[in-house]
């Protein structure tokens, strides 16, 4: 007697990290192909159909469409632009605290190529909330120097 049929059967092509949905953090995955198998005494011999593919995170088990993959890079790559802006910003609030005036840094970033906008915008976020100006001479500081670093008077937080 011959025993035989068909059966599905999942094979990894493919692992990796991807950002999962369903756990909403970076984690393990295993990109599955599905196909269904002619079987001889239970044994798979030959695929005869394709039933897709499909991700699936080894934390949580969920599957996704392949999509993910690719949602997954763009949410890593908007992560890399965020995390880069952050460190300009840092980088831009370590030269105003070492006593450079607004304006002065402003020009320094257009002449580095950014656009007046964007310079505005990054100045803005370096300085925070409070200025300081100095009353001599007009420049704008942040609020965490004490003197100007062109005239040495002292600079008056309440006049912005």
């Amino acid at each position: 007697m011959i025993i035989w049929g068909s059966k599905g059967r999942g094979k990894t092509i493919a692992t990796g990290e991807f950002y999962c949905p369903q756990c909403e953090v970076r984690r393990v995955y295993h990109y599955k192909e599905m196909g269904k198998y002619f079987t001889l005494y239970f044994i798979p011999i030959v695929k005869t159909r394709d039933l897709g593919e499909y991700v699936e995170c080894q934390t949580c088990k969920t599957t996704f469409k392949p999509e993910v993959l690719q949602a997954s890079r763009h949410l890593e790559e908007e992560q890399r632009t965020v995390d880069q802006i952050a460190s300009i910003v840092e980088a831009a609030r370590k030269e105003l605290d070492k006593g450079i005036a607004l304006d002065a840094l402003m020009a320094a970033l257009k002449g580095r190529g950014l656009d007046q906008e964007s310079a505005i915008r990054l100045v803005t976020m370096a300085a925070g909330p409070s200025l300081a100006k100095c009353s001599a001479c007009e420049l704008v500081y942040r609020s965490t120097l004490l003197y100007c670093s062109k005239c040495g008077s002292r600079l008056d937080a309440t006049s912005i």
